[in-house]
């Protein structure tokens, strides 16, 4: 028993005695505490001890620390109790850092957690949960959780931690499963500024899911999946960094060594570019390359790609190549850019080798490139069986050289290597160029336009294009050019929008009533 003398509400000399029985008899055997200001019992009193669940012969005192002359400002004293032979003894510290097992149902709770302080991950085991404290740079290897038990790695506080970490990527974690990660700011150095990393990389990782993740200034991406599967990244916020805001990739030449993705409620914004990428696209915001079955909702991606070191091929808001399966849904992608000179800029992309994937329900605006790119690039495999649908393009493309709203490519030369897309139920509004934009190299077959509302300024379709079927689309050019015009009803009359060209929305959860209430409909 820890006690104390009382001399009103001024601290006094702690003593502590010991029995066999509460009935006694006890033995006084002297002050327990050492250290700055033992004598006053650090200015407190003992109120409580506690063990430490699931730990052998380890226990925390508990002090009151009275401030008489403003009571709802007094505080707690908690110190560890070492013990030395039969005695014990609490030494003063100014922080200690304990381990917590609750496993045992410690303090009456019947909980499953171990809660750590330290960063102690090669110790944590299915069910643990792992507190992380800001200024942590952390490597993680070999973690797993269960399906019924994932490991959770967590802020020790209720804001998110902040890991700073200089030049060095943020988080990394390999060859890990089965677990949850939620509220980290990671900040890099800056893609300029000497980091050359990833900010949190997920390699060779399965069943993780992340969740309010932000991630700042990393020459590479903001988060990174790499050569993983069945993982779900909610309320990532990836900003100011280069090459990517968010990069979901998998082994080069294969489609399924990253499979099962999910990237929901999501923000790439102003990851300008990666200046050690001279030779080839950087400044993307969200970028799928050699995965399957990826799904990407109610993202947004925006001011992005201003400053990629390219002069060729260039960034775009959200895009896919080399890979199958991908749904793209109620997302947003605006106001992205590309370096002077470049090439791209645009909202969406189903770019080189993708397949059997889907475009529907997204907003794209006054992005320098086209609002939806079709696009195969030689050396890449076939492009089959893409579809765009119930989709929105307003006033993009005007500073790429596309100069439309749409834009066709195939630098393979081979008809059948860009094939079978479907374009459909989707308006095109373009007052600064035209609809569709076939660029030299842009051999395709079995392309399908059906039931679209194409509104230009000038002529509709630019460049050449000899296999496209165009049937019900109706067709309005504002200075009644209709030369390259295809299909059938012609508008004579221009189709009255309301607030046309003024496009404002952000919030991808608009989206779902925007559409189904036709809030574009004409008058």
């Amino acid at each position: 028993m820890i006690t104390s003398g009382c001399t009103g509400w001024n601290p006094n000399i702690a003593e502590y005695a010991v029995a066999d029985s509460m009935l006694g008899n006890w033995t006084t055997i002297g002050n327990p505490c050492a250290g700055q200001d033992a004598d006053s019992t650090f200015f407190a009193q003992s109120t409580f001890v506690f063990p430490i669940a699931g730990e052998k012969d380890r226990y925390v005192a508990m002090f009151d620390r009275w401030n008489k002359t403003d009571l709802i400002n007094s505080r707690y004293v908690w110190l560890p109790i070492k013990f030395e032979g039969d005695k014990i003894r609490i030494d003063w510290t100014h922080r200690w850092k304990p381990e917590i097992d609750y496993t045992q149902g410690g303090f009456g709770m019947a909980t499953d957690f171990k809660y750590k302080l330290s960063v102690e991950f090669k110790t944590a085991q299915a069910g643990d949960t792992v507190f992380i404290k800001s200024g942590e740079t952390l490597v993680i290897d070999s973690l797993c959780g269960t399906e019924e038990k994932p490991v959770v790695i967590t802020s020790y506080c209720d804001k998110p931690a902040i890991i700073q970490s200089g030049d060095k990527g943020g988080l990394h974690i390999y060859n890990s499963k089965h677990l949850k990660i939620e509220r980290i700011h990671l900040i890099g150095s800056g893609r300029k500024n000497g980091n050359t990393e990833n900010g949190l990389l997920l390699n060779n990782c399965s069943h993780v899911t992340l969740s309010e993740i932000e991630t700042e200034g990393y020459q590479k991406s903001g988060l990174c999946i790499y050569d993983s599967s069945d993982i779900i990244a909610e309320g990532i916020f990836a900003h100011d960094n280069g090459f990517s805001g968010i990069f979901v990739a998998g082994e080069y030449g294969r489609k399924d060594a990253t499979r099962n993705i999910g990237i929901k409620d999501s923000k790439a914004e102003n990851n300008p570019g990666d200046p050690a990428v001279p030779d080839n696209h950087s400044g993307n915001g969200i970028l799928v390359g050699f995965s399957s079955n990826v799904t990407i909702e109610y993202c947004t991606a925006t001011g992005n790609g201003w400053d990629m070191p390219r002069k060729g091929n260039g960034p775009v808001g959200i895009w896919a190549y080399e890979s199958d399966s991908i749904l793209i849904q109620y997302c947003i992608a605006y106001r992205n850019k590309t370096s002077e000179g470049a090439a791209d800029g645009g909202g969406f992309d189903l770019d080189g080798g993708v397949t059997n994937s889907v475009i529907q329900y997204c907003l794209s605006y006054e992005n320098e490139g086209s609002g939806f790119g079709l696009f195969q690039y030689a050396g890449a495999s076939p492009w089959y069986n893409n579809t765009v649908r119930y989709c929105i393009s307003e006033n993009d493309g005007s500073i790429s050289a596309a100069q439309a709203g749409v834009f066709v490519w195939n630098s393979s030369d081979d008809p059948q290597q860009l094939k079978d897309c479907y374009f459909y139920n989707n308006i095109i509004y373009n007052e600064k160029g035209s609809v569709i934009s076939y660029e030299k190299q842009s051999l395709n077959s079995g392309f399908k336009f059906h039931n679209n509302i194409f509104v230009a300024k000038d002529e509709l379709i630019t460049g050449k294009d000899s296999t496209g079927i165009f049937l019900e689309n109706s067709w309005y050019s504002f200075s009644s050019n209709y030369n390259s015009m295809k299909g059938k009803n012609r508008l004579s009359v221009e189709p009255k929008y309301i607030k046309a060209g003024k496009m404002n929305i952000t919030d991808p959860r608009r989206l779902s009533s925007f559409f189904q209430k036709n809030a574009i409909e004409m008058k």
